[in-house]
């Protein structure tokens, strides 16, 4: 998976969104995980943070648009370094979160958009 795929650039978070909905419409449980830094939770909540990558764990499996992720600490391998300092956080998936990550990236293309890229992803995943 190259860095320019539209995926990363800007759209991890709606890919990972289309995913969250294809977990939800298998009955699997799935919560996002944000590489951030946010200074505090609060900082979080009022948007105050760089976003660096939205992935998501479904049943335990950390994944993005590459596939399957070793761990966390694989999740931004696909960057360049020098990598930037950091937190990796799951967060359980709401309305308000959904927002945040509208909010926080430069996405393109919406997540109606990867819906069947999505629903592929979970087949692979989960087969």
């Amino acid at each position: 998976m190259s860095r320019r795929d539209s995926r990363f650039d800007g759209n991890c978070g709606m890919f990972a969104i289309a995913v969250a909905d294809a977990a939800r419409e298998a009955d699997r449980q799935a919560v996002m995980v944000i590489v951030h830094d946010a200074e505090s939770p609060e900082y979080f909540k009022r948007g105050q943070f760089h976003l660096f990558h939205v992935a998501i764990e479904v049943d335990g499996v950390l994944c993005d648009a590459r596939g399957r992720i070793g761990g966390d600490d694989q999740i931004l391998s696909f960057m360049e370094p020098p990598l930037p300092v950091s937190k990796i956080e799951r967060f359980h998936i709401d309305s308000d979160l959904k927002t945040i990550i509208r909010r926080k990236t430069r996405w393109t293309i919406s997540f109606e958009k990867y819906h069947d890229e999505a629903q592929q992803l979970m087949a692979t995943l989960f087969a």
